[in-house]
This record gives C-alpha cells, structure tokens and sequence, in this order.
C-alpha cells in the first residue's frame, strides 16, 4: 500500500466527483473521465466488485469507518483488510479526480 493511501482518515468522507461519469454494468462500475485536458489520464476504469460496492457507499455522507463496516459485513473480511481496500481504492480515485472530500471546501 503506497503512502497516500494509508494516510487517508477513516473519518473523512467522499463523494463522487463531477469531472466522471459512470455506469454500473453486470455488477461492475465502469468510470469515465469527463473533463480532461492534455495532462489528465484517459481511458474508462473499470472497478470489481469490491471496488464498486466501496463507490456505491462513497455518497457524500458516510465516512471511510463507516464504510469499511459495511464492507466487514458484506464480504466477510477482517476490518483491517477491508480498511486496506477501502484505502488503496481512495487514493487511486483521488489520483484520476474521481471523488472529491465532501468535507472540503
């Protein structure tokens, strides 16, 4: 797990960006990026499940712990590995401006 990600507070809370769009697909969120410019990566991201359930979740009210709970219970995971998902995930979708801080202004 890189830096970044296991810096990201479990109390922060994410919501989907509006530089995106994205469509689930057989039980799979495809992101595509919006608004670019020469410097922005391309392409459409595709997230398993786990990552999906883990976007689903990302609404702009739940924080990281919160989420993480869920994840304990729906795929019977150890808080720890879920909280390590849930991390990496964030900080590759902050990377491409796919989520946004909700509590930032």
């Amino acid at each position: 797990m890189n830096k970044a990600a296991t810096a990201i507070d479990g109390h922060r809370i994410f919501s989907h960006s509006d530089k995106v769009a994205f469509r689930e697909v057989e039980g799979e969120v495809l992101i595509v990026p919006i608004r670019m410019s020469a410097s922005d990566p391309t392409g459409v991201y595709r997230l398993n499940r786990t990552a999906s359930f883990i976007w689903a979740q990302m609404d702009g009210r739940q924080d990281v712990d919160a989420i993480v709970q869920q994840m304990v219970r729906e795929f019977d995971v150890s808080a720890q590995e879920a909280l390590a998902d849930a991390r990496e995930l964030i900080s590759d979708l902050l990377s491409i401006d796919a989520i946004v801080d909700a509590d930032a202004p």
